[in-house]
């Protein structure tokens, strides 16, 4: 009787891992993750927003190859799952899952931004690194005569699942 509790008590703790580990390397959680030190920056840089700007384009810079792998992981683990109901309730957990850190810090980004917005240096800082940023993706995803970057439209349509 003795080696049968512990065997339930050892299934257990092998089960609990097992299910901490799937949690923990989720891709969602995984996004989650990286998304964390964002709150750092907002909530070290209000006195220093100009330093802030940097410190936040420094880490989109070194973070985004993991940020766009990590989404990508949750939009194929969520879109291969066929039922309907459970797809819709794994993209809600997911979407919950993500915001939370940010969320978490939402005065801190709150006080930043502003401080972001009272400081010229910052304010010219950021939005050229976004206008920049816009016009990668701009030049990146746009059609440039009839060699265009992207696939005729109907191709695209049949790939993403109209026909």
């Amino acid at each position: 009787m003795n080696h049968a509790w512990k065997l339930i008590v050892l299934v257990a703790v092998v089960l609990a891992a097992l299910f901490w580990y799937r949690h923990a390397t989720a891709p969602d959680v995984q996004l989650a993750k990286r998304l964390a030190p964002v709150c750092d920056i907002f909530r070290d840089h209000v006195r220093t927003p100009e330093k802030g700007v940097d410190a936040l384009f420094s880490f989109l810079g070194h973070n985004t190859p993991d940020l766009l792998r990590d989404f990508g992981r949750v939009l194929v683990e969520i879109e291969g799952i066929e039922d309907d109901a459970r797809h819709d309730a794994r993209a809600k957990q997911a979407a919950q899952r993500i915001r939370e850190p940010l969320e978490a810090c939402a005065a801190d980004a709150e006080r930043f931004g502003q401080a972001v917005s009272e400081d010229e240096a910052a304010t010219r800082k950021l939005e050229h690194g976004s206008e920049r940023f816009g016009r990668t993706l701009s030049i990146l995803f746009s059609s440039v005569g009839r060699e265009g970057m992207l696939p005729p439209y109907s191709l695209l349509h049949a790939l993403i699942g109209g026909r």
